[in-house]
């Protein structure tokens, strides 16, 4: 397996048209670039590492400033800290979750992290957002 990181996160930009899109995946780019490591990039999804806790604020100010799109945060510390995250931001606001093996979300998030179950893992450790990323 890869080095390990602290917090690893997936961004999608969704929502708005092609160009709206755009403009706001080019200032979350730039933003992640200029502040944090390990970056990657697909599409309309970007893949870094933060340390101590997801960017909920600084995605809440970028959201502001472009309120025709949503970001959607998926936020893997669970080999550190062992809890996931799902948040939607939009508009400033966010509904982030920490979900930890206990929740009753946790195997679905798991899934769409990890792109296998929990006990699939297990058996079988395997970077989080593999499928989206293939080396």
């Amino acid at each position: 397996m890869a080095e390990e990181r602290d917090i690893n996160n997936l961004i999608t930009v969704i929502g708005g048209d092609d160009t709206q899109r755009g403009a706001a995946l080019a200032a979350l780019e730039k933003l992640v670039r200029e502040n944090w490591d390990h970056v990657r990039v697909e599409g309309e999804k970007i893949n870094f590492n933060t340390d101590w806790e997801p960017p909920f604020k600084e995605l809440k100010a970028l959201s502001k400033e472009h309120p025709e799109v949503e970001f959607k945060l998926l936020a893997d510390a669970f080999t550190n800290r062992h809890w996931l995250c799902s948040a939607t931001i939009a508009n400033g606001k966010s509904d982030e979750e920490a979900i930890s093996l206990v929740d009753d979300a946790f195997d679905d998030l798991f899934v769409q992290i990890y792109g296998c179950s929990y006990e699939q893992w297990e058996k079988a450790p395997s970077e989080p957002f593999g499928k989206i990323f293939a080396s």
